[in-house]
Protein backbone atom coordinates (compact mmCIF):
# COMPACT_ATOMS: atom_id res chain seq x y z
CA UNK A 1 0.00 0.00 0.00
CA UNK A 2 1.59 3.63 -1.18
CA UNK A 3 2.59 5.87 1.53
CA UNK A 4 0.48 8.98 1.67
CA UNK A 5 2.59 12.38 2.90
CA UNK A 6 0.02 14.64 4.90
CA UNK A 7 0.28 17.98 4.86
CA UNK A 8 1.38 17.96 8.55
CA UNK A 9 4.35 15.41 7.40
CA UNK A 10 5.44 17.93 4.90
CA UNK A 11 5.34 20.89 7.57
CA UNK A 12 6.90 18.62 9.97
CA UNK A 13 9.99 18.33 7.42
CA UNK A 14 10.06 21.73 6.04
CA UNK A 15 10.18 22.97 9.85
CA UNK A 16 13.47 20.51 10.91
CA UNK A 17 15.21 21.03 7.63
CA UNK A 18 14.60 24.73 8.75
CA UNK A 19 15.66 24.04 12.55
CA UNK A 20 18.73 22.06 11.32
CA UNK A 21 19.97 24.81 8.49
CA UNK A 22 19.69 27.56 11.08
CA UNK A 23 22.15 25.49 13.95
CA UNK A 24 24.39 25.01 11.48
CA UNK A 25 24.71 28.39 9.93
CA UNK A 26 25.48 29.72 12.83
CA UNK A 27 28.00 26.99 13.96
CA UNK A 28 29.77 27.95 10.65
CA UNK A 29 29.69 31.74 11.00
CA UNK A 30 30.81 31.54 14.58
CA UNK A 31 34.15 29.26 12.85
CA UNK A 32 34.14 30.21 9.43
CA UNK A 33 33.68 27.55 6.91
CA UNK A 34 37.64 27.42 6.17
CA UNK A 35 38.20 26.02 10.22
CA UNK A 36 36.27 22.60 9.45
CA UNK A 37 38.97 21.16 6.92
CA UNK A 38 40.65 18.30 8.53
CA UNK A 39 39.24 19.21 11.96
CA UNK A 40 37.84 16.44 14.34
CA UNK A 41 34.12 16.62 15.09
CA UNK A 42 32.22 14.14 17.32
CA UNK A 43 28.43 14.10 17.20
CA UNK A 44 26.73 13.29 20.03
CA UNK A 45 23.02 11.83 19.91
CA UNK A 46 23.35 12.31 16.29
CA UNK A 47 20.60 10.26 14.82
CA UNK A 48 20.02 10.46 11.07
CA UNK A 49 23.37 12.54 10.85
CA UNK A 50 21.28 15.49 9.26
CA UNK A 51 24.09 18.03 11.03
CA UNK A 52 27.62 16.14 11.14
CA UNK A 53 26.93 15.08 7.25
CA UNK A 54 27.34 19.35 6.78
CA UNK A 55 30.36 19.33 8.56
CA UNK A 56 31.82 16.38 6.63
CA UNK A 57 30.79 17.74 3.48
CA UNK A 58 32.82 20.95 4.84
CA UNK A 59 35.90 18.30 4.95
CA UNK A 60 35.76 17.71 8.49
CA UNK A 61 36.95 14.05 9.88
CA UNK A 62 33.24 13.38 11.66
CA UNK A 63 32.33 10.50 14.12
CA UNK A 64 28.81 9.83 14.42
CA UNK A 65 27.71 9.14 18.08
CA UNK A 66 24.26 7.68 19.32
CA UNK A 67 22.51 5.44 21.96
CA UNK A 68 20.49 3.45 18.72
CA UNK A 69 22.19 0.84 16.89
CA UNK A 70 19.55 1.56 13.95
CA UNK A 71 20.08 5.10 13.87
CA UNK A 72 23.85 5.14 12.82
CA UNK A 73 23.35 2.06 10.48
CA UNK A 74 20.73 5.16 8.99
CA UNK A 75 23.66 7.04 8.20
CA UNK A 76 25.76 4.55 7.00
CA UNK A 77 23.19 3.84 4.40
CA UNK A 78 22.68 7.50 3.57
CA UNK A 79 26.65 7.74 2.93
CA UNK A 80 26.63 4.55 1.30
CA UNK A 81 25.82 6.46 -2.17
CA UNK A 82 28.86 8.30 -2.04
CA UNK A 83 31.06 5.01 -1.20
CA UNK A 84 31.78 6.56 2.10
CA UNK A 85 31.54 4.48 5.20
CA UNK A 86 31.13 7.20 8.35
CA UNK A 87 32.77 6.71 12.14
CA UNK A 88 30.14 5.87 14.28
CA UNK A 89 30.15 5.08 18.17
CA UNK A 90 27.75 3.58 20.10
CA UNK A 91 27.32 5.86 23.29
CA UNK A 92 24.66 5.85 26.00
CA UNK A 93 25.04 9.35 27.29
CA UNK A 94 22.97 8.17 30.14
CA UNK A 95 26.21 6.44 31.74
CA UNK A 96 29.83 7.63 31.87
CA UNK A 97 31.51 7.53 28.76
CA UNK A 98 35.19 7.76 27.04
CA UNK A 99 35.94 7.32 23.80
CA UNK A 100 39.57 7.66 24.52
CA UNK A 101 40.70 10.39 22.22
CA UNK A 102 40.30 13.91 21.94
CA UNK A 103 37.99 15.95 18.81
CA UNK A 104 39.16 19.77 17.77
CA UNK A 105 34.78 19.78 18.22
CA UNK A 106 31.57 18.36 20.19
CA UNK A 107 28.78 19.01 18.57
CA UNK A 108 25.54 18.30 21.70
CA UNK A 109 22.86 19.74 19.94
CA UNK A 110 19.07 18.46 20.91
CA UNK A 111 20.20 15.95 23.49
CA UNK A 112 20.65 17.44 27.16
CA UNK A 113 16.99 17.57 27.78
CA UNK A 114 16.78 13.88 27.28
CA UNK A 115 19.79 12.81 29.97
CA UNK A 116 18.53 12.41 33.19
CA UNK A 117 22.33 12.80 34.88
CA UNK A 118 23.18 15.61 33.08
CA UNK A 119 25.32 17.03 34.51
CA UNK A 120 27.41 13.77 34.22
CA UNK A 121 26.96 14.21 30.28
CA UNK A 122 28.51 17.43 30.20
CA UNK A 123 31.62 16.23 32.17
CA UNK A 124 32.06 13.14 29.88
CA UNK A 125 31.32 14.96 27.09
CA UNK A 126 33.95 17.67 28.08
CA UNK A 127 36.81 15.30 28.62
CA UNK A 128 36.54 14.98 24.54
CA UNK A 129 37.28 18.58 23.45
CA UNK A 130 38.31 22.12 24.59
CA UNK A 131 35.82 23.62 22.58
CA UNK A 132 31.84 22.62 22.15
CA UNK A 133 28.39 23.59 20.79
CA UNK A 134 25.80 23.19 22.94
CA UNK A 135 22.19 23.55 22.63
CA UNK A 136 19.22 22.58 24.70
CA UNK A 137 15.45 23.37 25.31
CA UNK A 138 15.45 24.89 29.02
CA UNK A 139 12.26 26.44 30.88
CA UNK A 140 12.44 29.71 31.28
CA UNK A 141 10.81 29.07 34.97
CA UNK A 142 10.26 26.25 37.17
CA UNK A 143 6.49 26.48 36.29
CA UNK A 144 6.17 25.78 32.96
CA UNK A 145 5.96 22.01 32.76
CA UNK A 146 4.68 20.01 29.91
CA UNK A 147 3.06 16.58 29.82
CA UNK A 148 4.12 16.04 26.35
CA UNK A 149 7.34 16.20 25.26
CA UNK A 150 11.12 17.06 26.32
CA UNK A 151 12.54 18.60 29.53
CA UNK A 152 8.72 19.41 31.05
CA UNK A 153 8.59 15.35 31.52
CA UNK A 154 8.46 14.56 35.23
CA UNK A 155 10.66 11.73 35.29
CA UNK A 156 13.90 14.39 33.82
CA UNK A 157 15.40 17.06 35.74
CA UNK A 158 13.98 20.64 34.85
CA UNK A 159 16.86 22.40 33.07
CA UNK A 160 17.44 26.15 33.04
CA UNK A 161 19.95 28.77 31.42
CA UNK A 162 20.73 29.43 35.01
CA UNK A 163 21.46 25.80 35.78
CA UNK A 164 23.71 24.88 33.07
CA UNK A 165 25.91 27.86 32.75
CA UNK A 166 26.31 27.67 36.81
CA UNK A 167 27.99 23.69 35.77
CA UNK A 168 29.77 25.38 32.80
CA UNK A 169 31.21 27.55 35.16
CA UNK A 170 32.14 24.62 37.86
CA UNK A 171 34.18 22.40 34.98
CA UNK A 172 36.18 25.76 34.48
CA UNK A 173 34.55 26.39 30.95
CA UNK A 174 33.61 29.62 29.63
CA UNK A 175 30.77 30.21 27.34
CA UNK A 176 29.30 32.71 24.96
CA UNK A 177 25.73 32.14 24.27
CA UNK A 178 23.75 33.02 21.26
CA UNK A 179 20.36 34.69 22.18
CA UNK A 180 19.36 35.42 18.57
CA UNK A 181 16.20 35.62 16.18
CA UNK A 182 17.81 34.21 13.67
CA UNK A 183 18.02 31.17 15.32
CA UNK A 184 14.07 30.87 16.15
CA UNK A 185 11.82 28.47 14.28
CA UNK A 186 8.39 28.86 14.46
CA UNK A 187 4.95 27.55 13.01
CA UNK A 188 6.44 24.36 12.74
CA UNK A 189 3.73 21.06 13.24
CA UNK A 190 5.46 18.02 15.49
CA UNK A 191 2.27 16.29 14.29
CA UNK A 192 -1.36 17.14 12.51
CA UNK A 193 -2.85 18.94 15.25
CA UNK A 194 0.59 19.39 17.58
CA UNK A 195 1.86 22.82 17.00
CA UNK A 196 6.16 23.19 17.64
CA UNK A 197 7.71 26.56 18.02
CA UNK A 198 11.69 26.55 18.81
CA UNK A 199 12.21 29.99 20.72
CA UNK A 200 15.69 31.20 21.33
CA UNK A 201 15.24 35.03 21.44
CA UNK A 202 13.46 35.07 24.89
CA UNK A 203 14.30 36.62 27.57
CA UNK A 204 12.79 37.21 31.06
CA UNK A 205 10.64 40.35 29.46
CA UNK A 206 9.68 38.35 26.59
CA UNK A 207 8.61 34.99 26.57
CA UNK A 208 6.03 33.86 24.30
CA UNK A 209 3.11 32.92 25.70
CA UNK A 210 3.04 28.92 25.79
CA UNK A 211 -0.16 27.14 25.65
CA UNK A 212 -1.27 25.18 28.18
CA UNK A 213 -3.02 22.40 26.23
CA UNK A 214 -1.06 19.13 24.21
CA UNK A 215 -1.74 21.27 20.92
CA UNK A 216 1.27 23.51 21.69
CA UNK A 217 4.90 21.77 22.57
CA UNK A 218 7.02 24.95 21.86
CA UNK A 219 10.38 25.12 23.37
CA UNK A 220 12.02 27.31 25.13
CA UNK A 221 16.07 26.73 24.16
CA UNK A 222 19.32 27.75 24.56
CA UNK A 223 22.77 27.82 22.21
CA UNK A 224 26.04 28.14 23.62
CA UNK A 225 29.78 27.95 22.28
CA UNK A 226 31.39 26.63 25.33
CA UNK A 227 35.61 26.72 26.06
CA UNK A 228 37.33 25.31 28.52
Amino acid sequence: MARTITNGMVMKHLFYQDWTNKRVNRIVDIFGASWFSDKTILELGAAHGDIGIEFLKLGADVTFSDARYELLNSIGDRLSEFDFRPKTELINQNVPYDLGKRFDLVLHLGVLYHIENWKQDLECALKHTNTMILESAVSPSPELKHPVYGPYKCKNPILTQEGIEAHLTDLGCKFIRYDSRELDCVGGWLMPGMKDNHFYSWNKNWIPARQTNKEDVSHYRRFWLVLK
